[in-house]
């Protein structure tokens, strides 16, 4: 499967955590372009600009299986983006729909609960944890195994922690972090504003007949970045 057809697939799938983009038939293959395509505007690194719509392709797991007619999957879509969090240790009161924290059974896991580091040691650095599995997470360990990849460590860092706003932005898991991370946390935070940007930019012209960003009309420009940095057959 190439990177093409899996915006394509994209493109027929609404972000339930955006629903008023989804209203006005705006696809998430549509959104993460339009992120790209900010960020080329912003005449940042090529390698960014490639991120700017690679970060958010794992959410083609939810949307295979789904048409897979896996319908235990529909119900986990919601869950299947945004926040990320690190499992093995408490729960933060911080995770977005934090009443529905009791039912995690990891909550009455001895070593799991016990705070504040859990199945961690101290300051033992967020590469040697365990993130909540999303699309971002499924995304770090699909470019993680690529053997042909010259993406930039700071890369994988962007699309494994951009969602973890709870360390990047709010300041949590000090006790686990170490100065390697402190070193990256301001690249993922940059990352994060761009795309928060982007997405508040997105034209209100836009809707189901005229996406924002005509994905045929840039592919090429972006298929010379994929050719730069992920050459050869990718692996799923």
């Amino acid at each position: 499967l190439s990177l093409h057809a899996a915006l394509r697939c994209l493109q027929t799938h609404r972000d339930p955590l955006l629903p008023s983009l989804g209203e006005r038939g705006i696809s998430y293959g549509d959104t993460l372009l339009w992120i790209a395509e900010h960020i080329r505007s912003k005449g940042l690194p090529d390698w960014m600009q490639l991120l700017g719509f690679l970060h958010g392709l794992g959410r083609l797991v939810f949307v295979l299986f789904s048409a897979a007619g896996d319908k235990d999957w529909d119900s986990f879509d919601w869950a299947f983006g945004g926040q990320s969090w690190i499992v093995g240790c408490p729960l933060s009161s911080s995770i977005r729909y934090p009443d529905v924290n009791s039912l995690n059974p990891d909550q009455e896991h001895p070593l799991y609960s016990s705070s504040p580091l859990g199945m961690y040691t101290s300051n033992c650095g967020l590469d040697n944890t365990l993130l909540s599995w999303s699309g971002a997470e499924y995304m770090y360990h699909f470019l993680k195994h690529q053997a042909s990849s010259s993406l930039p460590p700071s890369a994988l860092a962007i699309v494994r922690y951009v969602d973890l706003d709870l360390w990047h932005s709010q300041g949590e898991y000090t006790q686990l972090s170490n100065e390697e991370d402190e070193k990256r946390k301001d690249s993922v935070r940059a990352f994060y504003a761009l795309r928060t940007e982007a997405l508040a930019t997105i034209p209100s012209w836009a809707g189901r007949d005229r996406p924002p960003v005509d994905l045929e009309s840039v592919w090429p420009y972006y298929q010379t970045l994929v050719d730069k940095y992920l050459r050869g057959e990718l692996q799923w």
